[in-house]
């Protein structure tokens, strides 16, 4: 599926895909994949360097970003969290744009963008809705 897929959408469904088969060979727990942190820098002007500090701080420890993205989990479709709409988000003058993932009737995670309370929503908006979409279509071919 990734390839045929632009070259943004087939990197994060191979990073995914991975994921995906990491994860049901252990224990089923929660975990998080961080990628892209290096494109925040592309933002840096934009952010205030101890906001980028505390932003850093919680994507190095999982069971803090786990807490947030179960915070703001959507139910069926695309979500978005604004600064201080979440008081995390909000203590990183962030943004996050998320949808889940689902097996069947199952959801079996959630996808999302990180980003500053400015970026083009319209656009990670749609971004995280087709990457959802691939990985719930993957994930009921997996099942058959």
């Amino acid at each position: 599926m990734a390839a045929t897929e632009t070259p943004g959408v087939h990197d994060v469904l191979l990073v995914a895909a991975d994921v995906l088969r990491m994860a049901t060979e252990g224990e089923r727990a929660g975990h998080v994949l961080i990628g892209g942190v290096a494109n925040l820098a592309d933002d840096a002007q934009a952010w205030r360097r101890d906001t980028l500090r505390r932003l850093f701080e919680t994507l190095e420890r999982e069971q803090d970003m786990l807490q947030v993205l179960q915070d703001i989990a959507p139910a069926d479709d695309v979500r978005v969290t604004i600064g201080d709409e979440h008081p995390t988000t909000g203590e990183w003058g962030a943004s996050i744009v998320a949808a889940p993932f689902k097996a069947g009737d199952a959801t079996v995670g959630t996808i999302g963008i990180v980003g500053p309370t400015r970026m083009d929503y319209l656009a990670a908006m749609t971004a995280v809705r087709a990457v959802a979409d691939r990985l719930t279509e993957a994930s009921g071919d997996a099942e058959r």
